[in-house]
């Protein structure tokens, strides 16, 4: 046989007594065209998707102590609004790129989102700093940095932030060093020795929202507030007109819009 199936036969299949085997030449050549069928088949998928409404997977990164708060119950309602897409969603607290390791949509609460992604502040944020009523009424309320010197501080161990605190922001910036009375990697552990009394945390505004509105606990140096951070929602170019991840942006967007006691 002439061809090039003729020229595959003969380079990829060598003639055995017992049936066909694979050279490597043979090997190497099956998987590239594995390869390219797989990225046909996503490309296809792709062009349909853009076509139609949202289906297929959707992979999605968060804050994992952020989400437990404020972003699950909207999940939720996300997949029972769009059944015809699956969410893979991981929940870290580690750095994720988005492009490198395959995800369509992240969540980012910081100054600035990371460069090469599309973005869409969802809310505002901002770094407090909080007591119960019951500890500043035994210690007093702090009304300078340097004030600190002589509270109960809880430190978030984390390299040095365990031991400094960063107040305001941008050119108001300014560190502030403490002698923690507790230290912990746990914003959680962190909030419940607050509510107990035991000193003044530094906390994200979202993580203590319900805890403020509540009166369980009070915060000081308001005019020393880091007002610097936001809540985005980040995806990749390639992504924007995806109706899956059209979607989810606009869901987020909606479920994020009146909040503003973060700020």
């Amino acid at each position: 046989n002439g061809g090039v199936g003729g020229a595959v036969r003969a380079r990829f299949f060598p003639r055995e007594r017992g049936g066909l085997g694979l050279t490597d030449a043979g090997a190497r050549f099956h998987e590239h065209c594995l390869k390219i069928l797989a990225a046909v088949a996503e490309a296809e998928q792709e062009m349909d998707e853009r076509r139609g409404k949202p289906r297929g997977v959707l992979r999605m990164t968060a804050p994992a102590a952020f989400s437990e708060l404020h972003l699950m119950d909207h999940l939720a309602r996300f997949a029972e609004l769009y059944p015809e897409v699956s969410l893979d969603v991981d929940y870290s607290e580690r750095f994720v790129d988005l492009v490198r390791e395959g995800f369509d949509v992240g969540l980012r609460i910081t100054t600035s989102p990371p460069p090469g992604l599309v973005a869409k502040k969802l809310a505002p944020s901002s770094i407090v700093i909080c007591a119960s009523p019951e500890y500043l009424r035994r210690r007093g309320r702090p009304k300078h940095p340097d004030d600190l010197a002589r509270h109960d501080c809880i430190g978030y161990a984390y390299q040095e932030n365990g031991k400094v605190w960063d107040l305001g922001g941008g050119a108001s910036r300014t560190s502030v060093k403490i002698v923690p009375k507790h230290r912990t990697n746990d914003n959680r552990f962190l909030r419940h020795l607050a509510l107990r009394g035991h000193g003044l945390v530094q906390l994200p505004s979202y993580f203590v929202a319900e805890d403020l509105a509540k009166g369980r606990l009070v915060t000081v140096l308001d005019r020393f507030r880091d007002t610097s951070r936001s809540l985005f929602v980040v995806y990749p170019e390639r992504a924007v007109r995806t109706p899956k991840v059209r979607a989810m942006v606009d869901h987020l967007s909606r479920a994020f819009s009146g909040e503003r006691r973060w700020s």
